[in-house]
């Protein structure tokens, strides 16, 4: 028990018995009373908890020896009356044995046994131990398997048998929502947003560029893979508003048959595409690229020396009237899973 201005405050909670600290000169003691406050609620609680657990034993054990316990009550001593010069001496009443010998009371032994209400106290006591052991000896995330068993046990309803928990979703390669087949890569294209977010390229479920990893640029951004192993040769980024298309056509220049290349956009992509620069596309299998220009969006996958149009290819136009940004289309995407060469 705590006193402030001799007032006593209940110690919980901590706020209440502290916030008369508040003044300037006793500042200094509110830190030290709200831990003396909360070790004294521990305590208590502590207390408590092992006052009860101390009593649960004595009082099992106190109904128990109701069974085998006789009682012995404190009686009259047998009346002992004269008429006509007789003694006449009464030790018994209905069946009943008095303990008298060499005593100047007797003492009637009865055999007591247990009331309804004792029973119901017992059964309380003892089920009270039992929830504090179980609680004791099992973690509470156990607590909810423990419960279904109990009640699995004890029966439960049609909708509880049919009842199963939620399966862990399965990741598949690149966010994929299905697992690609033998001698298939996976892969997964996301064109950049305006000029503000980046575009990413997943392959196999490695990220090979994205904004986190700071690799990305305005324009075109290709990834080339080995068409047979799957692993990336090389990646760039090519600005086609303020750069030079000389870059990207050297970029594409030694690409071999069988080689993959994953392409994104970023801000602008087609300004400077030369006719020269939209026909490597159209051998890698784009049938889209003629049309790419001004801050369109567009997102392929193809490989060198495919010999029909890839399938893996989204374009959508920079229009005002369908701009979902302010001077630029929306974001397109596209994934699958592209063969491996043969």
């Amino acid at each position: 028990m705590l006193f402030c201005n001799t007032v006593p405050i209940v110690i919980f909670p901590p706020e209440i018995i502290c916030k008369c600290m508040s003044t300037k000169h006793q500042m200094e003691q509110r830190q030290h009373c709200l831990a003396i406050t909360k070790v004294e609620g521990i305590r208590t609680f502590l207390s408590g908890t092992l006052r009860l657990i101390h009593l649960l034993p004595s009082t099992a054990v106190q109904y128990l020896n109701y069974f085998r316990q006789e009682i012995l009550l404190p009686v009259p001593p047998p009346t002992t009356s004269t008429a006509a010069g007789t003694t006449i001496t009464s030790n018994t009443t209905n069946n009943n044995k008095y303990n008298c010998i060499g005593k100047a009371t007797c003492s009637k032994e009865i055999k007591v046994g247990m009331r309804p209400r004792d029973f119901i106290q017992m059964g309380m006591a003892l089920t009270a131990a039992v929830i504090i052991l179980y609680i004791a000896i099992n973690p509470p995330q156990r607590a909810w398997k423990e419960a279904r068993k109990l009640r699995n046990f004890f029966g439960s309803s049609k909708q509880d048998q049919n009842f199963q928990e939620t399966p862990k979703a399965i990741h598949y390669k690149c966010g994929l929502p299905k697992q690609c087949p033998l001698d298939h890569f996976a892969f997964h294209i996301l064109s950049g947003a305006a000029n503000v977010i980046g575009p990413k390229i997943c392959f196999e479920d490695q990220i090979i560029i994205s904004s986190a990893k700071n690799n990305i640029g305005a324009g075109l951004n290709i990834v080339l893979i080995n068409g047979e192993t799957g692993k990336t040769l090389k990646f760039d980024s090519f600005n086609m508003y303020s750069g030079k298309v000389e870059d990207l056509l050297k970029f594409m220049k030694d690409v071999k048959p069988g080689t993959i290349a994953l392409v994104a956009s970023f801000d602008d992509p087609g300004t400077k595409l030369t006719n020269e620069a939209r026909d490597i596309f159209v051998k890698l299998g784009s049938s889209m690229i003629k049309s790419v220009g001004f801050r369109d969006s567009w997102v392929f996958a193809g490989a060198a020396g495919i010999a029909q149009n890839s399938p893996f290819e989204k374009h959508v136009k920079n229009e005002k009237e369908k701009n979902v940004y302010d001077g630029w289309p929306e974001i397109v995407e596209v994934s699958g899973c592209f063969p491996r060469k043969r």
